[in-house]
C-alpha cells in the first residue's frame, strides 16, 4: 500500500480552507431556516387558498343561504366589532409569520335606496376599504361607497 505524501502545505492554506468550511456551512444554515420559514408561510397560504377555493365553490349554495338569512343593518356594530378583533389578532404574526389584514364590505338589504345588486355594493365597499388603507370593514352607503353615501368620508 502506497502512502500519498503532501508536501508543501502552508498553514495559511489550511486556515483559508477551515474558514471557507465554516463559511459554506454558516450560509447553508441561514439558507435552511429561510426555507424553514418560506415554507411554512407557503402551507399556510396554500390551506387558506384551498379553503377559499371551496368558499368559491359553493358560492352559489351559500348565496342561497344568505338570502334566506333575515340579515339587517341590526347587525352592523357586531360585524364591525368581530373584523376589528380578527384584524388585531392578525396584527400580531406568530412564529415569523408575515403581518396579514382582513378588508371587508358589506352591503345589507334594508338599506335606503338599495342598488340593484347587493353583492355589486358589497363590492364596492369592499374596494372603498382596499382603497383607503385596508385592514377594515366599510358599509355600502358610508363614505362614499354608494346611493345614500356620507362623501365626507
Amino acid at each position: 500500500m502506497r502512502r500519498i505524501h503532501v508536501q508543501n502545505i502552508s498553514v495559511i492554506s489550511i486556515a483559508v480552507t477551515i474558514i471557507l468550511g465554516l463559511a459554506c456551512v454558516a450560509i447553508f444554515m441561514q439558507g435552511r431556516v429561510q426555507f424553514e420559514t418560506l415554507q411554512q408561510a407557503t402551507e399556510t397560504y396554500i390551506s387558506c387558498e384551498k379553503d377559499a377555493k371551496q368558499l368559491q365553490s359553493g358560492s352559489d349554495y351559500l348565496t342561497e343561504q344568505v338570502r334566506m338569512v333575515d340579515m339587517t343593518s341590526d347587525l352592523r356594530y357586531t360585524i364591525e366589532e368581530k373584523i376589528n378583533a380578527i384584524n388585531e389578532q392578525l396584527a400580531r404574526p406568530e412564529d415569523g409569520m408575515p403581518k396579514v389584514s382582513l378588508s371587508v364590505g358589506v352591503a345589507f338589504a334594508d338599506r335606503p335606496n338599495p342598488g340593484e345588486n347587493l353583492f355589486k355594493d358589497a363590492d364596492q365597499a369592499l374596494y372603498y376599504t382596499k382603497e383607503h388603507g385596508r385592514n377594515g370593514c366599510t358599509f355600502y352607503g358610508d363614505k362614499g361607497t354608494g346611493a345614500g353615501a356620507d362623501t365626507q368620508g
